[in-house]
């Protein structure tokens, strides 16, 4: 480059440079935004109830019946994550899978395997995965437990609640708050009691989750132990607490 076009360069340069101090000093200031309140806490998480997608994760896409056979008959494969992956993708498509196959899975000797394959067997709707979703609220693995609780909310059957109530005495605290929420979606008179006494759990979360549900169970029993939870140490205990009560008043 000459010198002379390094002296047009700089030029140009100077005269952009400026333009764009000149352009920055005509803004005119962002006005303060308006501050938004803050919105009441959510209710109780809730189960779809939509029966095209009975899984919170999915069950609303398709895929070309080939593909839909190819992933049933990798279930049989002997790699576990081959399994698993399966599994996952039939919870995001429409479709039934063999409960035989289903059945199989929920005994597998892979945490993840039976946790995904409990998922299915919720959905699925048939009379044999009622024992299955039960015996793996006994299961080994926390997650799996906790899984098996959420299924069988999804069931929408009363007789479950007895298993339920039993969960809120696991040795997971998020097996116990899931046990809650499932308590919760049955609405059983039967288990305020229990979520009464849940109130006293040892874990935060828990005891948040138990004011929840018996604000959506609805029943007058609760109204003096929530009340009591108004003083919990916890500040979230504290605000369900609030939020349960006021779901009590509407009642």
């Amino acid at each position: 480059m000459t010198k002379s076009s390094r002296l047009v360069a700089m030029a140009i340069i100077g005269v952009i440079a400026s333009a764009t101090v000149s352009i920055g000093a005509r803004q005119t200031p962002t006005p303060t935004p308006t501050p938004t309140p803050t919105p009441m806490p959510n209710p109780m998480p809730v189960i779809n109830d939509n029966d095209n997608d009975d899984d919170d994760d999915g069950g609303r896409g398709t895929l070309p019946p080939a593909a839909i056979a190819a992933l049933t008959e990798a279930l049989k494969d002997p790699d576990a994550d081959v399994r698993q992956h399966a599994l996952w993708a039939l919870t995001r498509v429409r479709g039934t899978v063999p409960v035989e196959s289903l059945v199989t899975l929920a005994k597998d000797p892979n945490d993840d395997v039976r946790q995904q394959a409990l998922r299915l067997l919720a959905r699925s709707r048939d009379p044999r995965a009622l024992p299955l979703l039960t015996a793996a609220v006994k299961d080994k693995d926390a997650d799996v437990r906790q899984q098996a609780v959420w299924a069988l909310a999804r069931t929408r059957d009363r007789a479950v609640v007895p298993t339920l109530i039993g969960a809120l005495g696991d040795e997971s605290a998020d097996v116990r708050q899931h046990a809650c929420m499932a308590l919760a979606q049955l609405k059983d008179p039967s288990a305020v009691a229990p979520l009464i006494a849940a109130l006293k759990d040892p874990d935060a979360d828990v005891r948040s989750h138990a004011a929840l549900a018996l604000g959506e169970l609805g029943d007058a029993r609760a109204e003096e132990p929530l009340t009591g939870a108004l003083k919990d140490k916890a500040a979230d205990v504290r605000r369900n607490a609030a939020v349960a009560l006021s779901r009590l008043v509407d009642r």
